[in-house]
């Protein structure tokens, strides 16, 4: 089973993401949620997660499929039984973060680190892979020196 992933290691002094207009956006969220107003407060640069993030996140993940509150689809038949690949990240969006962090809106990044956390790190997967395959790439190829990353599904 071929399973995308790719790390970009960033170095501070070369590549750095920019948030513009941040200020703008915040004299007009006044009636904005919690999370919409992290979102507008902090760069996007800074939506980043740890390695104890992610761990946290598979065993939490792997924790509500034995609960039964994250399940199998039709477009997600994965093996609740299964400990290396588990369920993809599309499943994992819908059942797990987005119920978990609607309370806030924000984020599960943010909800996290809600003054945000500096970016070292560039995560990018597929959406079809699963996540305990996904976790355990990462954080085995995670670089020497960098403590956080920018994970799309997370941001």
């Amino acid at each position: 089973q071929g399973l995308l992933w790719h790390v970009v290691w960033m170095s501070s002094r070369s590549h750095t993401m920019h948030n513009t207009s941040n200020e703008e956006v915040v004299s007009e969220c006044s009636s904005l949620s919690e999370g919409a107003r992290l979102h507008a407060e902090i760069p996007a640069s800074r939506w980043c997660v740890t390695r104890a993030d992610l761990r946290d996140l598979r065993r939490r993940v792997r924790q509500a499929v034995r609960e039964g509150t994250v399940k199998p689809t039709d477009r997600d038949e994965f093996d609740t039984s299964d400990m290396s690949i588990g369920p993809n990240l599309h499943t994992v969006v819908s059942q797990y973060i987005k119920p978990n962090t609607a309370g806030s809106g924000a984020s599960w990044a943010l909800s996290r680190h809600p003054g945000g956390l500096p970016c070292d790190l560039f995560v990018t997967h597929a959406w079809a892979e699963g996540l305990y395959e996904f976790v355990d790439k990462v954080l085995a190829s995670w670089p020497l020196g960098a403590r956080h990353a920018w994970i799309c599904t997370l941001s």
